[in-house]
């Protein structure tokens, strides 16, 4: 049941959605957990008379758009600090937190994700206090490293991927708060630039 943005479970517990996945079913990152929606009997054909909605994960979720990486879901847990990957196996869901070995680097908070495929895998973070983060992820090999990155006189304050003109690699564009001492006043001197990597 839906009110005003609202959408109300079986436990009569309501939550907000945060975002919405459309995979073999529809996976609703919400604040209090993660939820599957998808029909009650597969006799059936999905309607208002065959559905159901059930819990897959208690982990809340950010705001942040997550990352879909074939069958995973990679997002940032409620509190904006800590990265997830969500996944399952067509029976069980499992949510790991992928932050447990460099927790510290999202601290402050993370504000946007970006994937880049080509010519290495990341996920790419901007966090709050101006920072880059990526997390290098092999799935074959499931091996996973973080990096930290910063810019000497600017913060980041976006991030995005796009595949480059010729389009055998994605390039990493970054939106960086600049601040140029002795022009003007402080908020004057202060821009934004579009910025690749």
């Amino acid at each position: 049941i839906v009110e005003n943005g609202w959408w109300r479970l079986r436990t009569r517990q309501k939550t907000a959605d945060e975002w919405l996945v459309a995979m073999d079913s529809l996976v609703i990152g919400g604040r209090t957990g993660i939820f599957e929606c998808r029909e009650d009997t597969k006799a059936e054909v999905f309607g208002p008379g065959n559905v159901t909605i059930r819990q897959v994960s208690t982990y809340g979720s950010h705001s942040v758009e997550p990352v879909v990486l074939d069958s995973e879901i990679f997002y940032i847990a409620r509190g904006g600090k800590r990265l997830h990957r969500l996944a399952t196996d067509g029976t069980s869901w499992s949510s790991v937190d992928l932050s447990v070995l460099a927790d510290h680097l999202g601290a402050s908070g993370i504000c946007e994700m970006a994937w880049q495929n080509e010519p290495w895998k990341v996920i790419w973070m901007a966090t709050r206090d101006g920072r880059l983060i990526g997390m290098t992820w092999n799935r074959e090999q499931d091996v996973w490293g973080w990096h930290a990155h910063e810019s000497q006189g600017g913060k980041f304050r976006g991030v995005a991927c796009l595949p480059s003109p010729n389009g055998d690699i994605d390039d990493v564009w970054l939106a960086t708060n600049r601040n140029f001492q002795g022009v003007g006043t402080p908020q004057e001197s202060a821009a934004i630039f579009v910025e690749r990597i």
